[in-house]
């Protein structure tokens, strides 16, 4: 891992020693260089900021995991679909994007742009590009075996890129959404409060634990009902104490989120989803969103704990 950040470290340094010295002569690639530079610091900031906070996020996963209630099926099941389909939406668009980078690259220039690139980087091959420009001292970046090694080495932080940013932009939805739908299940509980508890045949139940929908069956539901009062009683009372208990777990799980993740998601979502691909960004979440509302449409309601 220390050399994969070594490697983006000296990849950043070079790509801004590049801003500096070349691209400041010609406005336009100097604008377009100096915002691959602001996403590239954001996007290493971001994996950093990732591996510092290593053991929150493995904490919040591990909750996810295990403690999460699957108590209604249907409802756990649209979760994972939504939460697969939003990586894949992401994971697309990240990767055509880099594939628009890397291809261009390849494309020979016309003769204008050759001229530019011949002023600009005063380079031995103008017409040879990296997928992104970068200037190491002493070292001319056009030679053969430099710039096989260095477009090598570009299209392998290309993929890098493309993980941080799927994690970047879906972590945090991903972890509310699961969320949302532990809410939903808490929500069917908090209905069935002061009514007879049943299962899906018709049978009278007692739960004992409805995260984990355990519950046990009486028999004699009139003579129970007859001579039990108190213990009905008793039974509403540990029932709102399980739906209290599973709303302050839901509770602390958001405020982990809150505090873990603002400095992942929040500033670097808002200002680089205007920067990389900000239109289909917003096109996929508005997708994700929308799926995401046709799955829940039928279970509308609302929680009042």
């Amino acid at each position: 891992m220390f050399s994969v950040h070594s490697l983006l470290l000296l990849f950043l340094c070079f790509h801004l020693n590049s801003t500096i010295n070349r691209s400041v002569q010609y406005l336009p690639e100097c604008f377009q260089i100096i915002l691959e530079d602001i996403y590239f610091f954001s996007m290493v900031g971001t994996l950093l900021y990732v591996r510092i906070c290593d053991d929150q996020i493995e904490e919040l996963l591990s909750i996810m995991e295990r403690s999460f209630s699957r108590a209604v099926p249907k409802v756990f099941r649209k979760c994972e679909i939504v939460s697969k389909l939003l990586i894949i939406l992401f994971g697309i668009q990240f990767t055509l994007v880099i594939l628009d980078v890397v291809g261009e690259a390849l494309l020979p220039l016309s003769a204008r742009d050759l001229e530019i690139q011949r002023l600009v980087y005063k380079t031995k091959h103008s017409e040879r590009r990296l997928p992104f420009h970068v200037l190491i001292p002493f070292i001319d970046e056009t030679e053969s075996w430099t710039y096989g090694i260095l477009f090598v080495l570009q299209v392998y932080i290309s993929l890098l890129i493309i993980i941080v940013s799927i994690i970047t932009f879906t972590a945090v939805p991903i972890m509310v959404f699961n969320l949302y739908g532990q809410y939903k299940i808490l929500s069917k509980y908090v209905e069935k409060i002061g009514k007879e508890h049943r299962d899906a045949l018709g049978n009278c139940i007692i739960y004992s634990n409805i995260e984990t929908n355990t519950f046990f069956y009486i028999k004699k539901e009139r003579e129970t009902l007859r001579n039990g009062k108190k213990l009905k009683e008793v039974y509403e009372r540990n029932y709102i104490k399980q739906i209290v208990r599973f709303h302050q777990k839901l509770l602390l799980f958001q405020k982990k989120v809150s505090i873990d993740f603002y400095f992942l998601y929040i500033p670097t979502h808002n200002f680089l989803v205007d920067i990389f691909g900000g239109f289909s960004c917003y096109i996929t979440e508005g997708c994700f969103w929308g799926i995401s509302r046709i799955l829940f449409s039928k279970q509308h309601s609302s929680i009042k704990v």
